[in-house]
């Protein structure tokens, strides 16, 4: 009989348990988003019951979130609307969520970017290596007088760059370091970097033959 009354208060203690664990996520402070008011009323609920340690982690949680929402490409256009839907983004994905939810977001955020960025290296390196494999088979500066509105004419400084691809794989943009040399000179009067945003891109094997005008190569005039 006592071995049977001491399984019986072991499993009434253990269910006890559970329901305290379960009630006490029940309890858990969760955001609400609906209004201002109320998402900072919350907040301020759910910072009450943290530690320094906790309120700091959640801090760097809701700012990674934050700009996981604020795409680059949203940033550079940002304006009243966009602002408001990235901001009501944040909001819903927010709602309702326990501090320890927000960590996961976080944490899920962390895991997506650093797979980006290690897929981002890994392009890198393999461009890398193929930037050797881009031939410049022809350079040329030269003058180029052209005829313009009413008549007018007007004298443009052309690169011109035949360029064959030798590599395995297709290229939408080429960054290129260029030098000029006076006859005799061994320091040149021009050493720049521009890039060359290529219309259609150069496929593997293919040669195509460029005239760049100033605007590709800010100062050469």
């Amino acid at each position: 009989m006592k071995i049977v009354w001491y399984t019986e208060h072991m499993k009434r203690s253990f269910i006890i348990f559970l329901i305290l664990v379960f009630c006490s996520g029940c309890m858990a402070p969760r955001l609400d988003t609906s209004s201002t008011r109320k998402m900072e009323k919350s907040m301020n609920e759910m910072r009450d019951k943290l530690t320094d340690e906790q309120n700091d982690r959640l801090d760097k949680a809701m700012m990674l979130i934050a700009f996981d929402a604020f795409e680059f490409d949203n940033i550079l256009k940002m304006n009243e609307i966009n602002t408001n839907n990235m901001l009501s983004k944040v909001k819903r994905k927010l709602d309702g969520k326990t501090y320890n939810d927000i960590i996961g977001i976080a944490k899920d955020v962390a895991k997506k970017k650093i797979s980006e960025l290690k897929k981002q290296k890994k392009e890198t390196q393999i461009a890398e290596k193929g930037i050797s494999q881009v031939e410049v088979k022809e350079n040329q500066l030269f003058n180029k007088t052209e005829v313009g509105a009413f008549g007018s004419t007007y004298t443009n400084r052309v690169l011109k760059l035949t360029v064959k691809n030798n590599h395995s794989m297709a290229f939408s943009k080429i960054y290129f370091n260029a030098k000029t040399f006076a006859k005799d000179r061994d320091v040149p009067y021009l050493n720049d970097d521009f890039v060359y945003e290529i219309p259609g891109g150069i496929q593997p094997g293919e040669t195509q033959t460029w005239e760049l005008v100033p605007k590709y190569y800010r100062d050469w005039e």
